[in-house]
């Protein structure tokens, strides 16, 4: 949920049903700090702890799980391709650590 919050802060038109969502660019920088920060957390965490998550999961739980952390990897690969101000440092460490983790197909 997190993810798509932000996804749809970066592309208001792909997600319609979150209504009075502010452009990327309108955002206050801690609030982007945050959500960058508590995604980056998110998918370290899950890149982890892959494994022993998908043992106690069904067949679309994991499927969606793996979306999410897709989602997720591809928008801090966007924040560090852009080179976002203020929160693209913090992109590339993440990303660079989930490289060394996990690193999902495209």
């Amino acid at each position: 949920m997190c993810v798509e919050r932000a996804l749809a802060h970066k592309h208001p038109d792909r997600y319609p049903h979150l209504k009075a969502v502010k452009k990327w660019e309108e955002l206050e920088s801690l609030y982007t700090e945050t959500l960058v920060v508590n995604i980056s957390e998110l998918a370290e965490n899950f890149a982890m702890h892959r494994d022993t998550l998908f043992e106690q999961m069904n067949r679309e739980q994991r499927t969606l799980m793996e979306e999410s952390y897709r989602a997720a990897y591809n928008l801090l690969e966007e924040i560090l391709e852009k080179r976002e101000l203020g929160v693209w440092e913090i992109a590339r460490a993440y990303i660079e650590r989930l490289r060394t983790i996990w690193q999902p197909a495209t």
